[in-house]
């Protein structure tokens, strides 16, 4: 899967010795993830890589919310929100940063799960932070997907603020997320069934610079997201969809291709179904993270299409 020069490395925080040098400088935290991390095992078999702290890594405290909540450097979650959080103005009151600087937001959802909406929300993030964005994620769905793999994120990575909500609560959790001082971008994660939260799913449409309908290749796939994109049409937000996990030997892919972009605007990169991609999960990195990782161009494609369609630096 990985060639003798593939080396594994958190951009900005942590490089790699010259070769032949076999000291391992890590913290303790970060060395216990990486040991769990699958890729560890090809990396730890090679003689010729030392990972070492860089000088200039620096650790960022943050600010503790009522909503349950998981920023560094610590990590702590609480259940739901208090009084005084579900008593906060409505979204469109929400505090502005003071800065006058403009947040873009970003929802993944679809109508169907399994479509990668969290793989897709975590990496967006993370080329965003590595970018110097500072940016927030929040994960409506109570499977929590997008934040067990924060919670596994090393505390030395570059600062992704995280947020995880009850669906119920989404008016809420906009309401404290909105009221945060110079954030860029923040990223949310939706549950599958999105149909059935139909009043908090509409707050989050309408909250939301940018849509992202991520989907497999497949018929039924491919089905339910065009129903998914005329809705979004009907309620006149932007949005786009993402193909994901996919087989670019299949002849399904090129006629899901035509039939996306009939039904809508297509991301023109898709994301190959690649080992690489999915197991960052367990060591909460992310593919931009993995020197040399299978995929990383795919996610750096749709990363660049959704600034593009956001008008910011990527």
């Amino acid at each position: 899967m990985h060639s003798g020069g593939d080396r594994l490395m958190l951009v900005g925080d942590y490089h790699l010795s010259e070769p032949f040098m076999h000291s391992i400088e890590l913290p303790f935290s970060l060395t216990r993830r990486l040991f769990r991390c699958p890729l560890w095992s090809w990396y730890s078999r090679q003689p010729a890589i030392c990972l070492k702290l860089a000088s200039d890594v620096t650790n960022t405290g943050g600010l503790m919310t009522s909503t349950e909540t998981l920023r560094r450097p610590r990590k702590k979650t609480s259940e739901g929100t208090d009084k005084k959080g579900a008593q906060q103005s409505p979204l469109e009151s929400a505090p502005k940063a003071s800065s006058g600087r403009r947040t873009c937001w970003i929802l993944c959802s679809s109508g169907k799960g399994g479509s990668g909406k969290s793989t897709l929300s975590r990496n967006l993030a993370v080329y965003a932070a590595h970018a110097g964005k500072q940016v927030a994620t929040i994960d409506f769905d109570k499977q929590r997907t997008l934040t067990n793999w924060y919670d596994q994120r090393p505390e030395e990575a570059p600062q992704i603020q995280h947020f995880a909500v009850p669906m119920a609560q989404a008016q809420e959790g906009l309401v404290e997320v909105a009221a945060i001082e110079d954030l860029d971008l923040v990223i949310i994660d939706t549950p599958p069934g999105i149909e059935d939260h139909a009043e908090s799913t509409r707050l989050l449409i309408k909250r939301a610079d940018l849509v992202l309908v991520p989907t497999g290749q497949g018929g039924p796939d491919v089905d339910s997201v065009i129903e998914w994109m005329a809705f979004l049409k009907r309620e006149g937000v932007p949005a786009a969809f993402v193909l994901n996990r996919t087989k670019r030997s299949a002849g399904s892919l090129e006629k899901a291709k035509l039939r996306l972009v009939e039904a809508g605007r297509l991301c023109p990169i898709d994301v190959r179904d690649l080992e690489d991609i999915q197991i960052t999960y367990d060591s909460g990195l992310g593919i931009a993270e993995v020197r040399g990782g299978s995929g990383a161009t795919d996610l750096l494609g749709v990363w660049r299409f959704v600034c593009s369609e956001l008008g910011i630096g990527a």
